[in-house]
C-alpha cells in the first residue's frame, strides 16, 4: 500500500516517514515545519494570520480610537499621581493649606478619570487575537520515525540492519538510496558533494534500513541537528584525524619508529560513544 506525505503528496512508500499532526510526512517537509518553528506553530500561524484580517476588516479603525482614547485618560491619571506626590512636598516645607489644596484636586481628578475610563470601556471592541508562539526554534526536537522493519523492497540482508559500524553491504546500501532519492539532495535539490545520513545515527540505537537513510549534500548535512547529528559529524572528523605518534621504545626493547595514526579506528570509536550514550540513557 502507497504512503503519502499529507503536506506535499509526495510517494513516501520506500523513503524515511515522519508523524505529522495530520498524516504522514516526508523528510523535507518536516525539517520545513521544524525550521518554521514546529508543525503545531505553522498551522497555528496560518490560523492566526486569518483571523487578524477578519479582526482588522471588522474592528481595526475603532481599535485605533479606543486605544487613543485610553491614552487621552492615561495622561489625566498620571496628572493625579504627580499631584499627589508633589503635595507631599509642601508637608515638608510646611505649608499645610497648599498641601490641602493638592490634595483637594486630587480627589476630584480621581472619580474624573474612572467614569471617563469605564465610559470609554463599555464603547470597547474586542481585542486582536493573539499570535502563537514557536515550539522550540531550529530543529530542537527529535522526530518519531515510523521504521518499517517488515518490508523490505529491496531484499537487502537484515543481517547487516543492526551491524556495528558500516555494515559489510553498505556500498549497496548507499548506490540504492542514491537511486531512490534521483541523485539529488532531498532538502535543497543540489546534485553534486552528495553524502547518504542516517536520520538516526547508529550510536542512538537506530539501524541502516533504507527507511533510516537520506541523501542530503555536504552543507545540509552539516547542519542536521536532530539527535545532535551535527556534534556526531564533528566526533567523527575528530576520531579519523591523523597525529604523528614520535619515535619510541617499549619496555620489550623494541623500537617503534614515528608514524602517524588515527584517534579512533572504525567502528571502536563509535561503539563508545555508543556505549557512552547507552549508560547516559539509563542513569
Amino acid at each position: 500500500m502507497a504512503r503519502i506525505c499529507s503536506n506535499c503528496s509526495t510517494d513516501i512508500t520506500y523513503k524515511p516517514e515522519f508523524d505529522g499532526l495530520r498524516g504522514s510526512l516526508c523528510f523535507k517537509c518536516k525539517y520545513t515545519f521544524d525550521e518554521f518553528g514546529g508543525e503545531a506553530y505553522f498551522f497555528a500561524k496560518r490560523e492566526y494570520e486569518k483571523r487578524l484580517s477578519v479582526w482588522e476588516s471588522e474592528y481595526g479603525a475603532k481599535w485605533a480610537v479606543y486605544n487613543q482614547k485610553l491614552i487621552y485618560v492615561s495622561y489625566g491619571e498620571t496628572i493625579q499621581t504627580c499631584l499627589f506626590l508633589i503635595s507631599f512636598i509642601f508637608v515638608f516645607f510646611k505649608q499645610i493649606d497648599t498641601f490641602v489644596n493638592f490634595l483637594l484636586v486630587c480627589f476630584i481628578l480621581w472619580p474624573i478619570n474612572k467614569i471617563h475610563r469605564s465610559f470609554i470601556e463599555k464603547g470597547a471592541c474586542p481585542s486582536p487575537p493573539k499570535p502563537p508562539v514557536p515550539i522550540s526554534g531550529l530543529l530542537k526536537s527529535e522526530p518519531v520515525m515510523f521504521l518499517n522493519y517488515d518490508f523490505d523492497h529491496y531484499k537487502l540482508s537484515s543481517l547487516y540492519n543492526e551491524w556495528q559500524g558500516y555494515p559489510p553491504d553498505w556500498s549497496i546500501r548507499k548506490t540504492i538510496c542514491r537511486q531512490r532519492d534521483d541523485h539529488k539532495c532531498q532538502l535543497c535539490g543540489q546534485t553534486e558533494h552528495l553524502h547518504v545520513h542516517h536520520i538516526k545515527p547508529v550510536s542512538y540505537f537506530s539501524n541502516h534500513t533504507l527507511k533510516n537513510l537520506i541523501v542530503l549534500c555536504r552543507s545540509c548535512h552539516m547542519k542536521q541537528e536532530y539527535w545532535n547529528h551535527n556534534v556526531l559529524v564533528w566526533e567523527h572528523i575528530r576520531a579519523n584525524r591523523k597525529f604523528l605518534v614520535r619515535a619510541y621504545t617499549r619496555k620489550n626493547g623494541k623500537v617503534v619508529l614515528s608514524h602517524f595514526s588515527k584517534r579512533g579506528k572504525r567502528g571502536r570509536f563509535w561503539k563508545n560513544v555508543k556505549n557512552t550514550r547507552f549508560k547516559n540513557l539509563h542513569k
